[in-house]
């Protein structure tokens, strides 16, 4: 490998870097908080992305009043068995789940029609999936996790992945199966850095990462409601008897690491592209990301997504015995294998010390 191959590679590796490493980011967010690995945050990520795709593209695709009258029946379905659960159900709440839906529909639809023409900014297009996917995480809580009855950790994981499971199924059914991209953020594709050719969105995904970063220390150590979140993760019971709501700390947990999720994948789409399954694996490194630094340690996490992402990047690079392209997927799992092998008696004290 010559030195100039070296640094394009680093390139490469410094933008899947931050990929992993906001990735990891939303990983650790919810475990400090709950001690649940949430294994649908690679989904958030393809939500993002796809949501991007879906508004830059919704004059050809009429998939935006699909999707929302969608989350409008599922939120009156949610309503409907949240009310039957605690037994209020009446004339007059059946009454409203049924009328305003039927009467907000119509104005979906006209709205729908009144903007479809209209050019929507690849920068709008890329800051509305982040509260779209939000929503979409608090739903993910409030309806699989809250609603769990007599929760364990490993019951609390396997709802994760149903979640994952059902975004993955409607994703593939809204979109289909192509690789979708949405324009560059800059028209001038690419610029030279030293001896490597670099492409501009990768500068977007890095300022993406870092500045989620930066606000979400800020958050969790300047505000008061970070430190409650913090002083769930810590302390869940003497969080309570202080006052604080550890289920409504679990939901805030949710929205922000599913907020994260949709960022970094309405910014990675450009470059990289998405498809409907691009989330299985992009979680998978995530998760590797978050266990380099420890599912605890959000500057850990970030840094363990940077390791895995500059040496997954130099291993295609190598060329050489088990370092080549072919076996690039493969060493990010070893070396989940040999952490989980490495740290499963401290995680087994986390848990049983939850």
């Amino acid at each position: 490998m010559t030195w100039e191959q070296f640094q394009q590679y680093l390139v490469i590796g410094i933008q899947d870097g931050s990929i992993y490493a906001l990735i990891g980011l939303g990983f650790t967010i919810i475990y400090a908080v709950t001690n649940i690995i949430n294994f649908a945050q690679g989904e958030f990520v393809m939500l993002g992305g796809m949501s991007s795709y879906m508004l830059v593209d919704s004059v050809d695709v009429p998939t935006l009043p699909t999707v929302l009258i969608s989350l409008l029946c599922a939120a009156t379905l949610a309503a409907f068995f949240h009310l039957k659960w605690n037994r209020r159900i009446s004339v007059r709440n059946i009454l409203l789940m049924v009328v305003l839906p039927l009467a907000l529909i119509p104005l979906i639809l006209f709205l729908y029609g009144e903007f479809a023409s209209a050019e929507i900014p690849v920068g709008v297009a890329s800051f509305l999936p982040v509260l779209m996917v939000a929503v979409v995480g608090a739903v993910t809580y409030l309806l699989g996790i809250r609603t769990a009855r007599r929760p364990t950790i490993v019951g609390l994981i396997i709802i994760t992945i149903g979640a994952a499971l059902v975004m993955r199924g409607i994703a593939g059914v809204l979109w289909g199966d192509k690789m979708q991209r949405t324009p560059l953020y800059w028209e001038q594709r690419t610029i030279d850095v030293l001896d490597a050719t670099v492409h501009t969105q990768v500068l977007w995904i890095l300022a993406t990462m870092v500045v989620v970063a930066i606000l979400l220390q800020l958050f969790f150590s300047r505000t008061m409601l970070g430190k409650s979140l913090k002083a769930c993760a810590t302390n869940p019971v003497g969080a309570g008897l202080m006052g604080i709501n550890p289920k409504m700390m679990a939901l805030i947990a949710f929205i922000l690491a599913a907020a994260a999720g949709g960022a970094i994948g309405a910014v990675m789409t450009p470059k990289v592209g998405m498809t409907y399954e691009s989330g299985f694996l992009y979680g998978l490194y995530g998760f590797v990301a978050a266990s380099l630094g420890g599912f605890r340690s959000p500057i850990g996490a970030v840094i363990g997504g940077f390791l895995l992402g500059i040496g997954r990047a130099l291993v295609i690079g190598f060329d050489w015995w088990l370092f080549t392209s072919a076996y690039k997927d493969v060493w990010p799992m070893v070396i989940l294998v040999v952490i989980l092998l490495l740290r499963s008696n401290i995680l087994a004290e986390e848990e049983r010390l939850g």
